[in-house]
Order: C-alpha cells, then structure tokens, then sequence
C-alpha cells in the first residue's frame, strides 16, 4: 500500500469551488429582499413557518433572505420544506454578550400528534447564518428530529452553508443520523464557526453525531448512491456528541469523497470523532482532540483502532468505489491530542471497573485510547504493524 500522508494536489481547489456561489455572498444578497420575521410570542407559534410557507407559494422563496430578532424564539409549527430549484437563506446579526443579543432559537411546539421527525427537509439548498436550532420543544424535552438534506436525483448538486450556527442537544431519531443528515446523490457543504454541543444519546455511545446519512437506510441494508462530493469544517467545536462524522453507510454503498476539518475543537467524544476508515481524501489540520474516544479500550477485544479515526485499506470496504489505493490522499497535520487525567482515573475506578478487578477480569477494564493505531501509522509511515 502506498503512503497515504501527502498533499492534496489541488483537490480542495477543484472541489471546493462551487461553494463560492453560495448563500452569503455580497451579490447574492444584492439580490435579495430581507424580510423581518418578529419572534414568537407564547403561545403565539409559527412565524417562521407562515413566513416561509408565504415565500414558498409566491414562488419567492430564493428571493427573499429571513432575518430573525436575537434573542428571538420560533416555534416551528410544521416541518420547514425548501423545494427542489430553491434555496432557503436565514440570517441574524453577530450575537453579542447579553441575553438580548444571543442568537435566535429555532425549536419545536409542544403540541401533540405533529410528525416532528424533520424540523427543515431541504430538497434545494440551505444557508444558515447566527441562529441556534435546539433539538427540543419548548418544554426542553428533547425532539428526535433532524435536518435533512434530500435531493432531488435529477439535480446536479444540493449546497448548504452554515455560519455561526449552535447545533443543541440532537440526538439520533428513528428516521435520521445526525443533526445534519444527507439524503441526496451530490452534496457540497461547508460549515463556518459552528458549534455543535450536548448531542449525545441517553447511553453515551454512537447515536449523536453531527452529520452522517440517514440510520434508517443504512439499517435497512437498501443501495441509496447517496453521496458527499464535498463537506468542510472551518473553526468549528464539538463537545459531548457520540461521534462526529459518518462517512458512509455500511450496505448501502454511500460515502464521502472529500472531508476536510481545519482549526476544529473535538471535546468529550464518547467514541472515535471519525467513525470507520473508509476515506478517499480527508484532511484534518490545526485541530485540537481532548477526551476523544471516551469509552477506551477494552484489551480483551484485541487491536487498538486509535481515538480520532482510522484508516482502512480499499480491499476491506464493504462497497466498491471508483478509485484505487494509490489515488487516495489523506492528510493529517498540526493537530493536538489530549486526554485530561479524570478519565483514565474513571475507567479504572469506576464500580464496573472495580468489579471486574475483583473477579481477575482485567482486561475487560478500558484503558485510554492513543491518537492512533498501528494500523493507521502503517498508512502514513509505511511500517508493518507485525514488525513495528
């Protein structure tokens, strides 16, 4: 197998160049009217829905940029659709440093007997700027819901862009995968200063993720072709989420092609940030990795896979793929790694850990993960993991 720790030849140019006709550009907004959409006021519900729903019959929608109040709540009383052809753009000012400037919070009602499994099913395209999507009603129970990118087949790509946007206490819905899930055959993305937190499921494992495709499909086992042409991570923070991303799906053949994290901040992730190691060209620069793969290693379960993610060979995907070994580029740079001192203390001193010591079970107690396995140094240093 050939190194795989290189440059990238250009990739991000040529991949990355579409994003420039995204949502937030200046002539994109010389173009637009901004409409003023006032906050909820309980039990009033649904401004934001009446607005959109509006723009959507007046075949306006692409037209129009909706700026929400900070500081404001709205209640979504019905899923946010923005059909194929359109594109749906929500804005609010920089938050400041009061309760009166924080960024609006977009949630749920209370109200029963709604299907509540989508709060946006975008079929166009997406641009979020300075809002918090809260994954609750606004009782604060927690909603299994998502934002669903579902493309049309017959267009050529869907974009989305998020900036400075709060992704609050997803977790993973029957019908969904992350708080961001990809349902379309090319999707090109980009995330700005984000900030994702508290997306964990209720057994601190693998259901709360920032993006990945739907679970639904993937446990059903059906072909989808979904696919990620490109989804990128700029300055962005994860803290207590169960992974990060998932690059594909284990039998339907969907996967990302280029992934790219810079200056990113992993924080108390329950497993690996980067689920499996079916990667094409991933980048991962100036980030930051502290308490990453929470859950350890159990020695009993025999080699280490490493705490941010891994690296697998093309032969062991479960799915074919239209490029070989040698033309995979993955680069990994400038990064931090970090496991703060409570942790191992509570691997070895929890009650089952103890238990199992008592028993003479001590390779059943978990045992901190390093930044990587062998098998991942293999691929970039070209060493044999049976001769070290």
């Amino acid at each position: 197998m050939t190194r795989t720790f290189r440059a990238l030849r250009g990739t991000s140019l040529r991949v990355l160049l579409p994003l420039a006709t995204l949502l937030f550009s200046t002539g994109a907004h010389a173009q637009k009217h901004t409409l003023d959409v006032p906050s909820d006021i309980l039990p009033q519900q649904g401004n934001l829905n009446a607005a959109i729903r509006a723009a959507v019959a007046a075949g306006t929608l692409s037209q129009k940029v909706f700026r929400l109040q900070p500081g404001g709540v709205y209640v979504l009383t019905e899923t946010i659709v923005v059909p194929a052809g359109e594109h749906l753009e929500i804005i609010a000012p920089e938050p400041g440093t009061t309760q009166d400037a924080a960024p609006p919070q977009i949630l749920w009602t209370a109200d029963p007997g709604l299907d509540r499994r989508c709060s946006f099913r975008v079929e166009g395209g997406i641009g979020l700027q300075n809002v918090w999507l809260f994954y609750a009603d606004v009782q604060a129970a927690r909603v299994g819901t998502t934002l669903l990118i579902e493309g049309d087949p017959g267009v050529e790509a869907s974009y989305a862009h998020f900036k400075g946007v709060m992704f609050d206490f997803s977790g993973c819905p029957d019908n969904a995968g992350a708080s961001v899930s990809v349902a379309c055959r090319h999707f090109c993305s980009t995330f700005e200063n984000c900030y994702w937190k508290n997306c964990v499921d209720g057994h601190f494992q693998y259901y709360g993720r920032a993006v990945s495709f739907p679970w639904d499909e993937e446990q059903r086992g059906e072909p989808s072709n979904w696919h990620i042409d490109s989804l990128v991570f700029e300055n962005c923070t994860f803290a207590n989420l169960g992974h990060v991303f998932t690059p594909h799906t284990r039998s339907g053949g969907s996967y990302a092609d280029y992934v790219k994290f810079n200056h990113c901040t992993f924080l108390n992730i329950a497993l690996k940030p980067l689920e499996m190691g079916w990667w094409h060209e991933l980048t991962m620069t100036n980030c930051l990795f502290v308490n990453c793969c929470m859950s350890g290693h159990i020695p009993a379960q025999g080699s280490v896979h490493g705490a941010i993610f891994r690296i697998d060979s093309t032969s062991e995907f479960c799915f074919g793929v239209p490029f070989r070994e040698q033309e995979r580029r993955i680069l990994l740079a400038y990064n931090g790694f970090f496991t703060e001192p409570w942790l191992p203390d509570w691997m070895r001193n929890n009650d089952m850990a103890i238990r199992y010591c008592a028993e003479g079970k001590r390779d059943l107690v978990p045992v901190p993960q390093p930044m990587l396995g062998l098998k991942t140094l293999w691929f970039f240093d070209a060493v044999d993991p049976t001769t070290g």
